[in-house]
């Protein structure tokens, strides 16, 4: 049985909740099991397997099992030792360095107040930076100690905060001066390295994900299918043709030159948008024609990807590149595009020698 057709055994009853890629020979999925009552009944454990793929290893595939992490995520530093750092919403957290084996090591568990979670984790200039709920933001930097540098505000602003459940969904900046972090009914602030101010935003939607692109625009992705392009108070919705109003904007992420965008739903497809025009992404998916339904079922009305080459994964929830190479990641499926080709990397419904006749399976 080769490496590949291990790794999917190893994954079975597990799907994929987050990716990290450093270069095309190091990429990390982070993936969680599903709990099937009848199964499993009362005898159930939450299980975590960070999978890696080194195609210039003797392994190629590999990975290791925990059952201390929940919704883990990962980042690929960029030290000396190119070390990798994954950690979990509790801040439960392990590294491993890239250049000398397959170890990974347990490291202080990032602090957290009680009550909160994390769900965000970036390198911004020269520090790591984990956010979460509650407003959390962490720093920290030359491996020192973590400090909490959120926005506070009045006591009072601080309590109405508390009472709306608001909470911070993603962020991401261009500097350690310039940081931008966004949540829950459209609460949006902007660090300008020395205190926050909020900004005032044309929705009240919830901000699903953030990011500050290579053109020096932000974008934010929101619920109801609302894209906007911006910075401070300046912003515009750029006019994304979603599927319906509960669409959710979930992933974006700036790669070689453009803005590449995929709503929760991957009936919605995903997008391109260069700075100038929005246009279909090259990358598949399901569609939905309404015009040959003979009853309210949608399911009769979904139709295959009329592109040739990978679709969206089912559930996409993670984006992430190095220099040369974009990965998406959901459900049990794992494609990237070099700049020219969408090609699949994993695909737990699919053997080795199964994924090797699709025609669109990657090669390092």
């Amino acid at each position: 049985m080769k490496a590949y057709d291990k790794a999917i055994q190893y994954t079975k009853g597990f799907s994929i909740k987050g990716a990290a890629i450093r270069d095309r020979q190091n990429i990390f999925l982070f993936f969680e099991n599903h709990y099937d009552e009848k199964k499993h009944g009362k005898d159930w454990q939450q299980e975590s397997r960070i999978v890696y793929y080194r195609p210039q290893t003797d392994k190629v595939w590999g990975g290791k099992g925990y059952y201390n992490l929940f919704n883990v995520m990962g980042i690929c530093l960029p030290d000396k030792q190119k070390t990798m750092l994954f950690t979990d919403w509790d801040g439960n957290a392990y590294k491993q360095g890239l250049s000398d084996g397959y170890e990974f090591i347990d490291v202080p568990k990032i602090p957290i107040e009680q009550g909160n979670s994390f769900n965000t984790l970036k390198w911004i200039d020269s520090g790591l930076y984990i956010g979460g709920n509650g407003r959390t933001l962490l720093v920290q930097q030359d491996d020192k100690t973590w400090r909490s540098f959120g926005p506070g505000g009045t006591a009072a602003e601080e309590e109405s905060a508390t009472l709306l459940a608001l909470t911070f969904l993603c962020f991401d900046g261009f500097a350690a001066d310039d940081i931008y972090a966004a949540g829950t009914d459209g609460d949006c602030w902007h660090y300008n390295g020395q205190q926050w101010q909020p900004l005032d935003i044309p929705t009240d939607q919830d901000i699903n994900t953030l990011c500050c692109a290579g053109n020096g625009n932000v974008y934010l992705g929101c619920d109801g299918g609302i894209l906007l392009e911006g910075r401070g108070d300046n912003w515009q919705q750029l006019p994304i043709k979603a599927y319906d109003d509960t669409t959710l904007i979930t992933l974006l992420h700036w790669f070689q030159e453009r803005l590449y965008i995929i709503p929760a739903n991957s009936f919605d497809g995903a997008y391109e948008y260069d700075g100038k025009q929005l246009l279909p992404s090259q990358l598949g998916s399901l569609r939905v024609d309404t015009n040959n339904m003979f009853t309210d079922n949608i399911l009769e009305a979904i139709r295959p990807s009329d592109k040739p080459g990978p679709t969206v994964p089912g559930a996409p929830n993670a984006i992430c590149s190095c220099d040369d190479l974009l990965l998406v990641a959901g459900g049990n499926e794992v494609v990237v595009f070099d700049g020219t080709q969408w090609m699949t990397l994993f695909q737990s419904n699919l053997t080795d020698a199964e994924l090797e006749q699709t025609g669109w399976r990657y090669q390092p």
